[in-house]
């Protein structure tokens, strides 16, 4: 049997850690690879049925997912990114994981947009009409 990961807050679920269940890349070809991971290679990473994600997974959408700040930033740079999400990701998991990243190319500037979610669909009235029934 594989490794338990620790699920904060119901009842923990478990997880094979197989070798085989991992892509592997040959990062040797300096293709501008990053490797954004959940916890260092010490560390189980966490879940928390309260979020309905991993701490990783919802920190890294909880920053995402806002409004862009203003002065027409759309984008957040990879560094802010990693040092934004590690800082929440260690506060949800009371520090017991550390997001880790490797990284190929160290020259690349790699940054990602921000992604607000849309505004809930407005209720119609009509329930024949209305896609949130659909």
């Amino acid at each position: 049997m594989g490794d338990r990961v620790p699920l904060l807050g119901s009842e923990p679920r478990y997880y094979l850690s197989q070798t085989d269940r991992y892509i592997y890349s040959d990062l040797q070809r300096h293709s501008g690879a990053v490797v954004f991971a959940a916890a260092r290679g010490d560390e189980s990473a966490y879940e928390d049925g309260n979020l309905k994600h991993g701490t990783f997974s919802y920190a890294l959408l909880e920053l995402l997912q806002r409004s862009p700040p203003p002065g027409g930033v759309s984008a957040i740079g990879f560094s802010e990114l990693y040092r934004r999400v590690a800082e929440r990701v260690k506060e949800l998991s009371d520090h017991h994981q550390h997001p880790t990243v490797d990284r190929d190319n160290l020259i690349l500037r790699l940054s990602l947009p921000y992604f607000p979610p849309p505004p809930p669909p407005e209720d119609s009235g009509d329930p024949v009409s209305d896609p949130v029934l659909d």
